[in-house]
């Protein structure tokens, strides 16, 4: 668990800065305090609690994509929760992708990333919700 965290930790300092990043330095500790029970969680204010939240969120994404054995690809463009691309290609909803956002990790669990395919079911890491995609 202390890897994920380092991990986590390693990432969020590329993404995040300033204010927001000792929030969610914040919200780490308290998660920690909180799972070695120094801390219950109704004693942290609103703001606390949401970040820790965000922590729990995070790490849930990286042990869900540790899980599989399958590699994860970042959507580069989403546009209209119709059209993505990933991987370099474009790949359309079948339907609609509700809520699948440039920068969310997604595994292909059927179809190719490469676009060889004629379908395609994502699985977005960030929502846990399944997308059918055609292939362009």
């Amino acid at each position: 668990m202390k890897h994920a965290f380092a991990v986590l930790m390693m990432v969020t300092s590329a993404l995040c800065a300033g204010a927001a990043f000792a929030d969610f330095q914040r919200g780490i500790r308290n998660y920690q305090a909180v799972m070695a029970g120094h801390k219950r969680v109704d004693q942290l204010t609103s703001q606390e609690l949401n970040e820790v939240m965000e922590v729990m969120k995070g790490l849930d994404r990286q042990q869900t994509a540790q899980r599989t054995s399958r590699p994860s690809y970042r959507v580069e463009v989403s546009h209209n929760d119709e059209v993505f691309i990933i991987n370099g290609e474009k790949f359309e909803a079948q339907t609609y992708c509700f809520d699948m956002e440039e920068g969310d990790s997604v595994i292909f669990i059927d179809g190719d990333a490469n676009g060889a395919c004629a379908s395609a079911t994502l699985l977005n890491l960030r929502t846990k919700e399944k997308c059918d995609v055609w292939c362009e």
